[in-house]
């Protein structure tokens, strides 16, 4: 597991380094491997990036819609089983097709792992707009339970 930190001064982060940062965790290009398998593997993670891009941009837009409809009602909700989870480990598999690894990516365990990787990522996207939709309101009582029980040392 690579732990590490996402800065974006400001705002929520752009999909598109959510997208980077959860391929470089579903696909690790060792500097040992063969020229041609890395050429390969730089090849996929890039396909993998477009893909994802879209799935990280659409868990932002329902979740900012959800927001905008419930307001602070929605901080305390547990973030939902991503509908979009199957859809998404489906077109990885499809991605991977045509490489080496196709069959890598076929097998059940490897989607378990990929599908829980992307369930995390799309929760703390939502947990970073549920964060932005709080600052706004810091006079919503929800708000203020939401960032002591979440932002403790912020508050």
């Amino acid at each position: 597991m690579r732990v590490g930190v996402m800065i974006t001064d400001g705002g929520a982060h752009p999909p598109e380094l959510w997208a980077e940062v959860t391929a470089d965790q579903l696909i690790d290009i060792s500097a040992q491997a063969p020229e041609t398998r890395v050429a390969e593997a730089r090849e996929f993670r890039a396909r993998i990036v477009s893909v994802l891009a879209g799935y990280h941009a659409e868990v932002q837009r329902i979740e900012r819609e959800a927001l905008d409809r419930e307001g602070c009602a929605r901080l305390m909700l547990a973030p939902e089983e991503s509908m979009l989870l199957d859809g998404a480990v489906n077109e990885l598999v499809d991605a991977a097709r045509g490489y080496s690894f196709a069959d890598h990516f076929k097998r059940p365990e490897v989607q378990d792992y990929v599908r829980a990787v992307l369930a995390g990522h799309f929760a703390s996207s939502v947990h970073v707009e549920r964060s932005l939709h709080a600052d706004a309101n810091p006079d919503d009582e929800r708000a203020v339970a939401f960032r002591a029980t979440h932002h403790p040392q912020e508050v």
